[in-house]
């Protein structure tokens, strides 16, 4: 609430491992402040259900002049999961996004855990919009 009192007006938080929810306020003239509470884990070694993967935030401002304040147009997000393989004797990590079709390096378990990973997400994010 601070950071909100004071004038920022998009904030993205990032540490608590886990993606938590996003608020959007908006009113007639538009979206006045959005909040992403934690954007979960980019790339971790976490593979826990709910740390084992991450959100990419995305938001689109505009000014019309130099002089007059920054809109914010839109916001929203895409999800990433952290796929862990073994190969060759080392451990290696692949970022998946959610939304590929095509997962031909992904067995079953891994696709399930990815599937679960955007199901609690978009449960979680529906709460804050």
């Amino acid at each position: 609430d601070f950071l909100l009192r004071n004038g920022v007006r998009i904030i993205i938080g990032h540490h608590p491992h886990v993606v938590q929810p996003v608020v959007v306020e908006k009113g007639e003239d538009g979206i006045h402040n959005v909040v992403y509470y934690s954007l979960g884990n980019f790339v971790s070694n976490q593979q826990r259900r709910h740390t084992d993967g991450g959100m990419l935030a995305e938001i689109v401002i505009s000014r019309k002049e130099a002089d007059s304040p920054v809109v914010i147009e839109s916001c929203d997000y895409s999800l990433v999961w952290v796929q862990k393989l073994r190969r060759h004797g080392k451990v290696d990590f692949r970022l998946i996004p959610s939304q590929e079709e095509d997962r031909p390096s992904m067995n079953e378990e891994d696709k399930q855990k990815m599937n679960n990973f955007v199901l609690d997400v978009e449960r979680i994010v529906q709460q804050g919009l």
